[in-house]
């Protein structure tokens, strides 16, 4: 796909987003401009308030139910199962800062987040990290 795709109305990406008049490679396209301090917390606001759903859902669904876990974990007084809990926990949370990363950013695009797209990019993503992380570790360092 070209790039100027994404920037295009007629494109694939063309279609109304939420009444207010542009399609949705022109309301993307808003946001990849010099903007002022002022204008960057607007544009932040609007793309947070009208994909409240969305945002809510990428970082409610993983992290809730371990949140829960780990609190009747904590209660029941099984700290050790609550402290693995919590570290899963911060693991995912950090998958889960990516994958919100990559969902902004394509709103800023003009695209509508996709959970495929999302697990695509940050699968390599993650991948890529933990190649590099790896690396530094002489028993996990990839052959000379």
């Amino acid at each position: 796909m070209a790039r100027n795709a994404v920037l295009s109305s007629t494109g694939p990406f063309a279609g109304t987003d939420g009444g207010i008049g542009l399609d949705r490679a022109a309301w993307g396209a808003r946001f990849l401009q010099p903007q002022t301090l002022g204008s960057v917390i607007r544009n932040s606001f609007t793309i947070y308030v009208r994909n409240w759903t969305t945002i809510c859902l990428i970082y409610i669904v993983p992290l809730l139910p371990l949140a829960v876990l780990r609190h009747v974990l904590a209660e029941g007084g099984h700290s050790r199962w609550a402290g693995l809990v919590s570290f899963v926990q911060l693991m995912i949370s950090i998958l889960v800062g990516a994958a919100l990363i990559v969902a902004v950013s394509d709103v800023c695009l003009g695209l509508k987040p996709n959970l495929r797209r999302l697990a695509r990019k940050v699968s390599s993503i993650v991948i890529k990290r933990l190649w590099l992380a790896a690396s530094f570790f002489p028993p996990f360092s990839p052959p000379p």
